[in-house]
């Protein structure tokens, strides 16, 4: 039998240490990388020059957590084609859902 001296507890605690210490520090990292995630993954949502066209075509803020995906905007009136109003053949686009269009935009 075999008595454990103070000497030997201190032999292994360095290695100890050094696990508790980086446990701590991963916890720290992950903490503030969920806290730093919204203010880098916000993106530009333009600016316009012109007031009136910022008034039209600017960000409200809701379409990073509520908005429908550009991707998708796009894709509708082309999936959904055969399903589109076919009595209007000179709207294309978005604007055949209803939407108001001006020529030179991508969106309402």
């Amino acid at each position: 039998m075999s008595q454990s001296t103070s000497s030997d507890h201190l032999k292994k605690s360095p290695g100890r240490t050094k696990k508790i210490v980086g446990a701590i520090a991963i916890t720290i990292i992950v903490i503030l990388a969920w806290l730093i995630t919204p203010f880098i993954t916000i993106g530009n949502q333009g600016s316009y020059r012109d007031p009136d066209e910022h008034f039209r075509y600017g960000s409200i803020g809701g379409e990073s957590t509520d908005g429908i995906p550009y991707w998708l905007w796009k894709a509708l009136p082309v999936v959904f084609e055969d399903k589109l109003p076919t009595d209007q053949p000179s709207k294309e686009g978005l604007s055949i859902f209803g939407f108001i269009q001006e020529p030179d935009h991508e969106l309402p």
